[in-house]
């Protein structure tokens, strides 16, 4: 079998087997998206825990996973896994690490990706559903105060137990300890960014804004802002600022939400733009209503690359399948129009976690 270096670039990454070489640690996460790890980064810096980070999409390969089982989770303390779309995305990997989890007496959590519940996968999880279900409160909540959150309420689960955990069913009445005093924090489902990229409620960031000027609203996943991803953004709002315009740049959940919908049909009816950029993914046109419609302005689809900036110079079609159906085909739908890259993944590895 023929590896290849972890340095690798390439448009669809993960499909060959490759040793990330990550060594163990107290705490293992595993995830799809890239926003959970970078905040659990950050958070990881204040924490007695050795945390270790992996991204699932370096992982496709079966020999991939065989080699991060055999060197890092089955000698780490707890496994997180947060598998978005399903069993079936990653059920080599689920399958496996549950079998080893559970031969050695390890913590482990195995969670949805999104905000549904995910019978399939929380079957193969080794700590008790009340425990599951508070580490996913954290990742619904979203930043780094929430990721700092999970990993103390890890830490105490952890601690509890001793050393190893007895895996199986919870006894009656099992609780995570002291989670009221850890309770997620609420971030707003849309909410607009001050200079210093802090939460700002939208009407008082509007009327912070020259009057005179042509209102630009930008739009990004809340997920990426809190993670602290907030250099794109600052980048679009600069370059339009220089062109006399007033950007607005705005976190938000989803354009299917019907709460940031009601919120965005507000601004529009408050100060009607004169363009609307957006970095969000797919289509959010359900019938013959989309509430950017309301606005009867252009509204441009910038697109964040899933890939490094080298794959994308390199690669004769420059966007990946899943980028060129996430950020062209599916936003046309909506009446967006296609813009230009705006950002590239960075080959960047954070020596305390492993992150790269």
């Amino acid at each position: 079998m023929h590896l290849l270096p972890t340095s690798e670039i390439r448009l669809d990454d993960g499909e060959d087997a490759v040793d990330l070489a990550l060594p163990p640690g107290d705490v293992l996460v595993l995830s799809f998206t890239d926003s959970d790890l970078s905040a659990l980064a950050v958070a990881a810096g204040g924490t007695k825990l050795s945390v270790r980070l992996a991204p699932l999409r370096r992982l496709r390969h079966p020999l991939s996973v065989d080699f991060l089982i055999e060197k890092t989770a089955a000698q780490c303390r707890f496994v997180l896994v947060r598998c978005l779309g399903g069993l079936d995305y990653w059920r080599y990997g689920i399958e496996q690490l549950a079998h080893v989890c559970r031969r050695e007496g390890i913590a482990l959590a195995v969670l949805p990706g999104d905000d549904r519940a995910d019978d399939r996968l929380a079957e193969y999880g080794t700590v008790p559903a009340a425990c599951a279900q508070a580490i996913l409160g954290y990742f619904k909540a979203g930043g780094v105060e929430n990721m700092r959150r999970l990993l103390a309420v890890a830490g105490g689960y952890l601690h509890a137990s001793r050393d190893r955990l007895a895996v199986g069913p919870a006894p009656a009445g099992q609780t995570t300890d002291d989670i009221g005093d850890l309770a997620p924090v609420p971030l707003p489902l849309l909410f607009a960014l001050d200079r210093d990229a802090r939460p700002l409620a939208w009407r008082d960031a509007l009327a912070s804004l020259p009057p005179g000027k042509p209102l630009v609203p930008i739009l990004f996943y809340r997920s990426g802002i809190t993670a602290g991803d907030t250099a794109t953004g600052e980048a679009i709002a600069t370059a339009l600022t220089a062109r006399g315009l007033a950007p607005l740049p705005l976190a938000l959940t989803s354009l299917k939400d019907p709460a940031v919908t009601a919120e965005l049909a507000a601004l529009i009816a408050t100060r009607r733009p004169a363009l609307i950029v957006t970095t969000t993914a797919f289509s959010a046109r359900e019938g013959a209503d989309f509430v950017l419609d309301g606005a009867d302005c252009p509204i441009l689809q910038a697109v964040p690359v899933g890939s490094p900036r080298e794959a994308w110079e390199a690669s004769p079609r420059g966007l990946s399948a899943a980028d060129l159906a996430m950020q062209v085909a599916l936003p046309e739908f909506d009446g967006r129009i296609g813009a230009v890259p705006v950002g590239f993944k960075a080959e960047e590895t954070d020596a305390a976690t492993g992150l790269s």
